[in-house]
């Protein structure tokens, strides 16, 4: 049986995040003299509670649960590394809003707080009012939705939303887990 000539490891095989926490995630290659492409696979066992939103393994904590990473070698299937993902909300409040009311009520709300805003909509257009919410991840399911941007947020991950739908207006940090969408800044 051919063995594989290398292995990767994590830089962590246990991590604790807040909700709306970012970690990204390192790999090893051993030894780097067998390794011709150090293209990594990422993927989550419950992307509704830790996501993978980046190409280099960056992760964003969703819901409080468990969750595990895998890195797999795009070089050689056989060859991965997994990382625990424990989500916490301690210290953090989790509101889903349904509405652009709802979330503008809901953000004039969230001064002094740290805060995951889940907009679950299916409404068609939403406009975010100026403002600035450095303590608010914007967490966007709305797959039938146009959206107007002009707040700023800690960040913001676009899970769902109808195609040509995200203007953005204020250089917000964006993650994009959608399978359709456009993105204006």
């Amino acid at each position: 049986v051919d063995e594989p000539k290398f292995s990767i490891a994590l830089d962590q095989q246990e991590i604790a995040l807040q909700l709306g926490e970012q970690h990204k995630c390192k790999v090893t290659f051993t030894p780097l003299t067998e390794v011709t492409d150090q293209d990594i696979v990422w993927s989550s066992t419950d992307d509704s509670i830790a996501a993978v939103v980046s190409a280099q393994g960056e992760i964003m904590a969703l819901t409080p649960g468990t969750a595990t990473i895998t890195a797999v070698s795009q070089q050689d299937g056989r060859v991965s590394a997994s990382m625990k993902v424990t989500v916490s909300e301690e210290g953090i409040e989790s509101q889903e809003v349904s509405s652009g009311q709802e979330l503008t009520e809901a953000l004039s709300a969230s001064a002094g707080k740290e805060v995951l805003l889940t907009l679950k909509s299916q409404e068609s257009q939403i406009t975010i009012p100026e403002g600035t919410y450095e303590n608010v991840t914007l967490v966007v399911d709305a797959p039938k939705a146009t959206i107007d941007n002009s707040a700023q947020f800690k960040q913001v991950l676009i899970r769902e939303i109808a195609e040509d739908t995200w203007c953005e207006k204020s250089g917000n940090k964006i993650f994009i887990d959608s399978a359709s969408g456009h993105l204006t800044v």
